[in-house]
C-alpha cells in the first residue's frame, strides 16, 4: 500500500462540495493506481511469503482437507506426470520448468511462485539438476509448510542428473512419491496404492520389452548431443558418446575427434534435444552419413517417450 499526496495551489475560488459519489470515484482512482504500481514492481523469490492459513493453500474456504485436492509441485514434466499417475484426480500438479524450457538455466516466473505457495508437497529430483541447485533453498522459504520428497532416494547415482530416463530408476521414483503421498494424505492411501501398482506394471512391462528389443545388438554405441541418456544406456548395456563438451559447444578439434570416433564405431544415429542447438550434431552427421533424431528427455507421455527412444536405437543399432 502507498499514500498519494496531492498538493493543490492556493487559489481564490469558491469552496468545492465533495459529494459521496465523487469521493468514491476518487477512491477507485487511487486503487487503480495502486494495483498498476504493484503489477509493474519487479519480483524476487523473497517477495513471496509462506501461506499464513490453511485457506491460503486452497484459495478458498475448505469444508475439510479430505475434500480438497492436494496441490503438488514438481521441478520437471516427467515427475509431474508420475505424480498424476499416482494421485489421479486427487492432486493438482504444478510443474516449475514448462515445456520447451531448459532446466539447467530456467528461472520461475512470479506467477509460478505465487502458485507454489499453495502446494502441500514438492517432489524434487534431488539428482543435482541446476534448477534445483540454484533455487531449492529459496523455494523452501516460500512455503515453509510444504513437505519435500526426494526422487533420488535409493538410486545409485551416476555423473548425470537425468535419473528419470531409466525405467529401473522410475520404479524407485514412483515408490518415493507414493510414500510421500501416503504420509501426507493417509485417508486416501488405498487409492494411491492402487494407482501406484497399475503404473508400476506399465513400467515393468516396457522395461522387459526394451530389454528384449535391444539384447542382441552387437554395436551398442550411439551418439548424443547433450548427455541425457546415461541411465537409459546403463540399463541396457549401451554406451552414449556425447558431443557437448563440459556443457559447451565442442571445438573444431573436438568435432574432428568425434567424427573419427563415430566412423570407428559405425555410428548411424545422433540423438539431440530440442532445447539445444543441433548445429554440431548436423555437422558430424553430414560427415558420417548418420541421422539426427530429436528426442526430448523432458517430454510428456513418459512411457511413450521412452518407448520411442528404444525404437530409434533398435532401428539404427546393428
Amino acid at each position: 500500500m502507498f499514500i498519494l499526496f496531492i498538493n493543490f495551489p492556493v487559489m481564490n475560488i469558491k469552496k468545492v462540495l465533495i459529494t459521496k459519489k465523487s469521493f468514491l470515484l476518487f477512491l477507485l482512482f487511487l486503487i487503480f493506481l495502486s494495483s498498476n504500481f504493484t503489477a509493474c514492481r519487479s519480483f524476487s523469490l523473497n517477495d513471496i511469503e509462506s501461506p499464513e492459513s490453511e485457506d491460503n493453500l486452497t484459495g478458498k474456504n475448505a469444508d475439510s482437507d479430505s475434500e480438497q485436492p492436494v496441490v503438488a509441485a514438481a521441478s520437471i514434466i516427467p515427475v509431474g506426470e508420475f505424480i498424476r499417475e499416482i494421485g489421479g484426480k486427487r492432486v493438482d500438479v504444478i510443474v516449475m520448468v514448462p515445456p520447451g524450457a531448459e532446466p539447467h538455466v530456467y528461472e520461475p516466473t512470479p506467477r509460478q511462485l505465487v502458485e507454489l505457495s499453495r502446494a502441500k508437497i514438492y517432489v524434487k529430483l534431488g539428482s543435482g539438476i541446476d534448477f534445483e541447485l540454484g533455487l531449492m533453498d529459496k523455494i523452501a522459504e516460500i512455503n515453509k509448510k510444504m513437505m519435500f520428497v526426494n526422487c533420488s532416494d535409493g538410486i545409485e547415482m551416476l555423473d548425470d542428473p537425468h535419473i528419470w530416463v531409466s525405467l529401473k530408476n522410475a520404479k524407485i521414483i514412483i515408490e518415493n512419491i507414493y510414500r510421500g503421498f501416503a504420509e501426507l494424505d493417509p485417508e486416501n492411501i488405498s487409492m494411491y496404492t492402487e494407482n501406484k501398482d497399475i503404473f508400476l506394471e506399465k513400467i515393468e512391462k516396457l522395461d522387459k520389452e526394451i530389454s528384449e528389443m535391444l539384447k542382441d545388438k552387437k554395436n551398442r554405441k550411439f551418439m548424443v548431443y547433450h548427455p541425457a541418456w546415461t541411465y537409459f544406456a546403463s540399463d541396457y548395456n549401451l554406451e552414449q558418446i556425447p558431443i557437448e563438451y563440459e556443457g559447451k559447444e565442442p571445438t573444431i578439434k573436438n568435432i574432428e575427434n568425434l567424427i573419427e570416433e563415430a566412423r570407428k564405431n559405425n555410428i548411424r544415429v545422433i540423438l539431440a534435444s530440442p532445447q539445444f542447438s543441433t548445429k554440431s550434431a548436423e555437422v558430424i552427421s553430414d560427415e558420417i552419413d548418420a541421422e539426427v533424431v530429436l528426442i526430448d528427455p523432458l517430454a510428456s507421455n513418459y512411457i511413450d517417450n521412452i518407448k520411442t527412444v528404444a525404437k530409434v536405437l533398435d532401428t539404427y543399432l546393428e
